[in-house]
Formats: C-alpha cells, sequence, structure tokens
C-alpha cells in the first residue's frame, strides 16, 4: 500500500525521482501545448525556427538547472503552500505555483514585436485552465493502448486463467486513469487461433464486478477485438486452448472518448483536485547568477496560480491520481462560499 498526495506517490516508485513534482511536469507540457498552438504562427515570423516554447523545465531558474540553450522555457516551481485538516479523513494541500516563460535575448525591435506576445500568451493559457482540456493536449495515459494491461503472450494449447503477474503491460491489473473499452489484439498466424470467445473480467466506475466475451473472428489472427463494457480496472482474462503455439495476443484498453474529442483533463493527470484561478500575470525580468560570470537579465512572462492537493493515504499501488475524487475549477465567489460552508 501506498500514499499520495496529489501526483506525488509515497514513497516514490522504483526508478523514480524522489525529489520529482510530476504534476508540475503535465502541467507544463499542458501549457506548452497551449502557447505554442495560439502563438506560433505569430513567433515565427519574429523568431524563425523556434517554437515559443521549446522547453518545460519543473524548476527554478534562478536558482539552479538554467541553460540558455533550452529558451524560450517554462520553468514552474512551488512557491509556497500550506496543510490543512478539512475533516477527519480529508487533508490538502494548499500551493502557489509560480510559471515563468522565459524569452532568449534578441535584438530590440525583434524583443518588442515577441514581448507584446505576453498578453496573448496569458490569455490562452488562463482559458485554457479554466476549461481544463485544450483539444491540442492529449496525455499519454489516454490513448489507446493494445498492450497496457497484457504484453505479448504465446498461444498455448490449454486453457489458460489469465491475472495477477501475467498482466504485465504498463497498466496491467492497476486501476485506468478512466474506464475504458477492453481490446484484445493477435498476431498474424495461420491456423493458430480458436473461435471460441475470450471472457475479460474486471470492475466498473462504480467497483461492480462486469465481465463479458469477445470473439475472434479469423483463426489466422490479424484481428483486434473490442469490447462493449468500460472497465475502469480489468482483472481476468479466461482464454480457451488454442489451436497452434505459432500465435500471440495482448490485451489492453481503448482511448478515452472525451480526451480523443476535446483534450485530456489536465488537472486529473497532474494530481490536481481544484485550481483556484485568483492567477495574476505580468511582464517581468529574470535575473539568472552565472557562474564565474555578471547576472544576465532575461525577459518573461510571470504567471501565478493557486492548486489544491487531496492527500490519499493506504491506496493500492497504481490508483490513478484523483480516484474517486471530484475534479473542479472554482471561481473566487464558488471558493467564497466553499470556505464559509467548511467553517
Amino acid at each position: 500500500m501506498t500514499d499520495r498526495y496529489g501526483a506525488v506517490t509515497l514513497p516514490a516508485p522504483l526508478g523514480e525521482d524522489p525529489a520529482g513534482d510530476p504534476g508540475l511536469g503535465v502541467l507544463g507540457s499542458f501549457l506548452q501545448s497551449v502557447i505554442n498552438a495560439r502563438l506560433g504562427a505569430a513567433w515565427a515570423e519574429v523568431m524563425p525556427g523556434k517554437f515559443p516554447v521549446e522547453t518545460v523545465i519543473a524548476d527554478d531558474p534562478e536558482e539552479r538547472n538554467f541553460n540558455e540553450k533550452n529558451l524560450p522555457a517554462l520553468y514552474l516551481t512551488r512557491t509556497k503552500g500550506k496543510f490543512e485538516q478539512l475533516a477527519d479523513d480529508i487533508r490538502v494541500a494548499e500551493d502557489t505555483i509560480r510559471i515563468l516563460w522565459i524569452l532568449p535575448p534578441a535584438p530590440q525591435a525583434k524583443a518588442r514585436l515577441r514581448n507584446k506576445m505576453m498578453t496573448a500568451a496569458a490569455r490562452a493559457a488562463d482559458a485554457c485552465l479554466r476549461r481544463g482540456r485544450y483539444a491540442g493536449w492529449v496525455h499519454a495515459a489516454d490513448l489507446a493502448d493494445a498492450d497496457a494491461v497484457m504484453t505479448a503472450r504465446p498461444t498455448a494449447l490449454v486453457a489458460e486463467a489469465l491475472g495477477g503477474d501475467d498482466f504485465d503491460g504498463e497498466v496491467g491489473s492497476s486501476p485506468l486513469v478512466t474506464p475504458r473499452k477492453a481490446t484484445i489484439t493477435a498476431s498474424s498466424a495461420v491456423g493458430a487461433y480458436s473461435l471460441s470467445p475470450v471472457y475479460i473480467e474486471g470492475y466498473d466506475a462504480d467497483g461492480a464486478v462486469i465481465g463479458e466475451s469477445l470473439t475472434p473472428v479469423s483463426a489466422d489472427g490479424g484481428w483486434t477485438l473490442e469490447g462493449s463494457l468500460e472497465f475502469s480496472r480489468v482483472l481476468r482474462a479466461d482464454v480457451p486452448a488454442q489451436a497452434l503455439t505459432t500465435g500471440s495476443w495482448t490485451i489492453g484498453h481503448t482511448a478515452d472518448q472525451d480526451a480523443d474529442r476535446e483534450g485530456s483533463a489536465v488537472l486529473l493527470h497532474a494530481g490536481i483536485a481544484k485550481l483556484v484561478p485568483t492567477s495574476t500575470w505580468e511582464d517581468t525580468k529574470v535575473t539568472i547568477q552565472i557562474t564565474d560570470g555578471k547576472p544576465r537579465v532575461y525577459e518573461a512572462m510571470q504567471l501565478m496560480l493557486t492548486a489544491v492537493e487531496h492527500w490519499d493515504a493506504d491506496i493500492e499501488d497504481g490508483t490513478a491520481p484523483l480516484e474517486g475524487i471530484d475534479v473542479d475549477i472554482l471561481n473566487e465567489d464558488d471558493l467564497l462560499i466553499e470556505q464559509a460552508t467548511l467553517e
């Protein structure tokens, strides 16, 4: 069992930076897509050969991890925060997030034209953050993945009841971020497959046990079967005996339909329960102390946000960051109402 605070898992999974901040990385990727789409054409006329945002770095540029070659770049840091116990089983962190869009040096004429784009960048970022989605940004976890549950497994001459360690895909038997339809994909192998159905079982979005049978369409493989039920978690697959051992198949899931149509829900993937848009932005300058050299000053846009994240204790490994928590974007009036209710 593990704890999760926002998008941070405690203890950190093997291979993950224990000091990392995955939520800021997701938020930065989202804003990079928004700004590049909104300003790409205008930027290319002034600064050809580069995107408005080339790099996203979850770090403080004034203290560490600054390289002028990364510019223009988005730097995201948490500048302060507070913890609050809202109820016996509800503890949250409310953090201030600073976003800096730092621009590279440029001749004065180009810099003047380029800096005028900061207003458009700030408005585009604010609008998409309030909406919570942008059609041009889809998180990898929302895409279809043919072997997310089980990677390629050879066909067997005996019936198999698969689950647990057999589900060795990236998701495996862990919960999906959002409920999806199950898929089975078979490689091409003449005469290798039985035409008897494969039974898939798991949980739906409400935690109820569901199951359905998917029937192969050809003994020669080369097909993908898609179920009709949406699973929040796949736990079991009953596979009948196959004709030959020369085939192989995988178990996966379809794409998130809302994300495919409207873009992914950024707060869900960033582990943010509520984004309070009391944000301000400003045209500013950032001073970077260069080792053994004079300080350098860079033009930048600064955007401030407030994010609320929940602490979920003793969750199952693999549980989605906001499993069972409503994602909400509040305006200031709503926030005041909520605070009054809690008091």
